[in-house]
């Protein structure tokens, strides 16, 4: 019967090894020393049956521990190990491969970094290249005749303003527009700001004296109106004749 291993080859197999080692020593009831640093017991002089007896168990779980670990090893890992406990061997193997698996990205780098250096410098040359100009078309898309750019000529808007869309009509509004503010001498617009003001400030007195000169009214709709309060404490009006 093939017994189902996973033997530890590789610093990549390691965590795996751990699991179906451990379980095995779990099954087994020696997990504790791989796990921990076990004491063989001591033993009284002159010895008893019973020390005896706790000596052979120790002797025979250690011995069990480390054959369950020795058995998933390659011969590699195997000399690594050689004449270790089964708990040193269980620390000296954690020690070895979980380096290993944690510096596995940067020795992958430092033995892929020429080559990816060299692919990459390839593909940049190739693709400055061998790629279109980002002001001409595409290749394989229409090219108009009549402004060179992408598009077909029965599209244009340069050739065919008709064709323009009203939002890009309003764009191009605003545009020249702006355009044409700022190109503007700043000189033409002091002046017309410096003409304007006399104006506006004979315009303020001759509303002065509009406002100053106007009298009211020599009757108003107060005065010819009196509405009375029936609750008032008291009133008061111009008109004696009224009361």
């Amino acid at each position: 019967m093939a017994k189902d291993f996973i033997m530890l080859s590789s610093s990549e197999m390691y965590p795996i090894f751990v699991q179906k080692t451990k379980a095995a020593l779990l099954a087994a009831r020696v997990w504790k020393h791989a796990n921990t640093k076990v004491a063989a017991p001591t033993q009284p002089s002159p010895q008893t049956d019973i020390s005896q007896r706790e000596a052979r168990i120790y002797e025979e779980n250690e011995e069990q521990a480390l054959g369950i670990i020795l058995e998933r090893l390659d011969a590699a890992n195997a000399r690594l190990v050689d004449g270790k406990g089964a708990h040193d061997a269980w620390e000296l193997l954690e020690t070895t491969h979980v380096t290993k698996t944690a510096n596995w990205p940067y020795q992958l780098y430092q033995e892929l970094a020429p080559d990816v250096a060299a692919h990459t410098k390839e593909t940049g040359l190739t693709t400055r290249l061998g790629q279109s100009s980002r002001r001409g078309p595409k290749a394989g898309s229409p090219t108009c005749a009549h402004c060179q750019k992408a598009h077909k000529s029965d599209d244009c808007y340069t050739k065919h303003p008709n064709k323009m869309p009203q939002w890009m009509k309003d764009r191009n509004e605003e545009q020249h527009k702006r355009q044409a503010q700022q190109q503007q001498p700043r000189g033409a617009s002091a002046s017309r700001a410096t003409t304007a003001e006399p104006v506006s400030e004979n315009k303020s007195e001759t509303t002065s004296m509009a406002s100053s000169t106007s009298s009211p009214s020599p009757t108003s709709s107060a005065d010819l109106e009196w509405i009375t309060d029936s609750g008032a404490t008291s009133s008061m009006t111009p008109h004696c004749h009224w009361i």
